[in-house]
């Protein structure tokens, strides 16, 4: 720690600034699911995005986009399930229709809106999280972290390391904290 209460690794050349990238199974592993049929979704309907990017918002009105949902939910769930959600899609449309007065009555559209908004919902809980992906997510959020502390000019990066990720300890909310410790660099017989 220098005068000003900073603190400095330029000096003490045995200092390593070590970041640890953390990840929460349950919030990460959502947003990797959501993302993955996402990406899934673009490719049946010919609008796969370019590497690194993300795909666009899921509109449940385009028909491709529908197609491409009833097709993963065949192939992930099996046909009785898309057949059994159309069902109960129907005995809604004419429930309301029976109850309903005409201004309030739900539209078809908004009906079939619903039904593809459920279904997506479900092949999303189904979608499986490749093990390390959620490992590989704290890795780089770890390597954003380095990079933007070498960017500054103020921490050489031989000064930095990056240890193994781990699973949030349950702290909640929306962030995700990446720990940073000072530890003592080991020496080689030859630097000693």
């Amino acid at each position: 720690i220098n005068q000003h209460g900073e603190l400095s690794l330029h000096q003490g050349p045995q200092l390593i600034l070590q970041i640890q990238g953390a990840y929460d199974p349950a919030e990460d592993g959502a947003v990797l699911k959501s993302l993955a049929v996402r990406h899934e979704i673009a490719k049946r309907t010919g609008r796969k995005p370019s590497p690194g990017e993300a795909p666009e918002p899921v509109d449940l009105n385009d028909p491709l986009v529908q197609k491409a949902i009833e097709g993963l939910v065949n192939e992930r769930m099996g046909p009785e399930v898309l057949t059994a959600a159309k069902e109960e899609m129907a005995r809604q449309a004419a429930e309301a229709g029976k109850k309903a007065e005409k201004a309030s009555k739900p539209s078809a559209a908004d009906l079939k809106r619903g039904l593809y908004a459920s279904l997506l919902r479900r092949v999303i809980e189904a979608q499986p999280v490749p093990d390390g992906e959620l490992k590989t997510l704290a890795l780089e959020r770890a390597e954003a972290v380095k990079k933007g502390l070498v960017a500054t000019g103020k921490v050489a990066e031989a000064r930095l390391g990056i240890l193994e990720p781990k699973a949030a300890s349950g702290e909640g909310g929306r962030h995700i904290a990446t720990r940073l410790t000072l530890d003592v660099a080991q020496t080689s017989e030859k630097e000693k």
